[in-house]
């Protein structure tokens, strides 16, 4: 509350536009500072999901590329026997 006011109660808003300055001051810097908290905690989220799920797919290309090396190898060895 003291961020919407000038001071800590030295000067304080006396008429109606001062108070509905302040008032919106209030209300934008709340609304402005919980959204930036927000998407902070809602990114962190986001990006957990986007690693589990490149784990996941760098799990795949592994396993992949595992099966294309024995495939691979088999196939050096076949023609290592044809020679």
């Amino acid at each position: 509350m003291s961020a919407s006011t000038i001071g800590f109660g030295d000067f304080y808003p006396i008429t109606i536009i001062e108070t509905v300055i302040v008032a919106v001051m209030f209300y934008l810097g709340v609304g402005f500072i919980g959204a930036i908290i927000a998407d902070r905690i809602l990114e962190f989220a986001d990006t957990n999901v986007k690693n589990r799920e490149l784990r996941k797919q760098n799990a795949d290309i592994l396993a992949h590329n595992k099966l294309l090396e024995q495939k691979i190898d088999k196939l050096i060895m076949h023609v290592a026997s044809q020679t």
